[in-house]
């Protein structure tokens, strides 16, 4: 195995941090969504069945949302999914607090690029947009001088797309055209 240079292992740290950390919020917020849904849905339903002469629509649809919700969050595992993603996260990060103190002695770096090759073994499957924003991101750290033509492109599509669509096939080409041109750091 051919060990990474310290930028190099510090840059994939950082961005497989970042990446896992965008997922831990993307379906942390999906299940206070759903739970929102189904506890003002519920309260309704329950509402509406208590009162005086109780309208049998508001009570059907209300029950159903309910049971619609809370099945979706059951299925999808939304907070399960949230609580990997921090953990993953938490791992990176815990790697490259490792990495920080290794100063660049090449068997500490032989032994956190094996755990780092380990721990990428255990993620769920690649949402490659994600992945793409957290390249972005990261190197923006790493790099203050970085221009927008150094950062791949994500078009609107992926964007709004980046948590629920794999883009196996997808290609991130460096920014380019001119109108990508002022884009502006992540703060």
């Amino acid at each position: 195995m051919e060990v990474k240079k310290y930028s190099d292992l510090r840059f994939d740290l950082l961005r497989n941090a970042l990446y896992n950390s965008a997922r831990e919020g993307f379906f942390a917020l999906l299940h206070r969504m759903v739970m929102f849904v189904v506890a003002f849905a519920g309260t309704g339903a329950a509402v509406n069945l208590l009162g005086d002469e109780p309208e049998k629509l508001i009570s059907i649809f209300a029950g159903l949302l309910v049971a619609f919700a809370a099945t979706a969050d059951l299925v999808f595992d939304l907070g399960g999914s949230a609580r990997v993603h921090a953990g993953l996260k938490q791992r990176f990060f815990s790697l490259l607090a490792e990495l920080e103190v290794s100063a660049g002695d090449e068997d500490e770096l032989k032994k956190i690029q094996k755990q780092m090759t380990s721990i990428y073994g255990e993620e769920p499957p690649i949402k490659r947009v994600v992945d793409a924003i957290a390249w972005n991101q990261a190197r923006l750290s790493n790099e203050p001088d970085v221009t927008a033509e150094q950062l791949l492109r994500i078009s609107f599509f992926q964007g709004i797309l980046q948590h629920i669509w794999a883009f196996n096939s997808a290609d991130f080409p460096l920014n380019t055209n001119e109108e990508q041109k002022s884009l502006t750091k992540p703060r």
